[in-house]
């Protein structure tokens, strides 16, 4: 993965976890794939 599309990644991700709560283990999830 691009080391300069994770903040852009994570910046969308963390909005639509402020619009839809149920997105939070989503984020968590992906969160865990890309920092491996």
């Amino acid at each position: 993965m691009d080391p300069y599309g994770i903040p852009q990644v994570v910046k969308v991700l963390d909005s639509l976890s402020e619009e839809v709560p149920e997105a939070s283990p989503l984020y968590f999830f992906l969160t865990e794939i890309i920092t491996r």
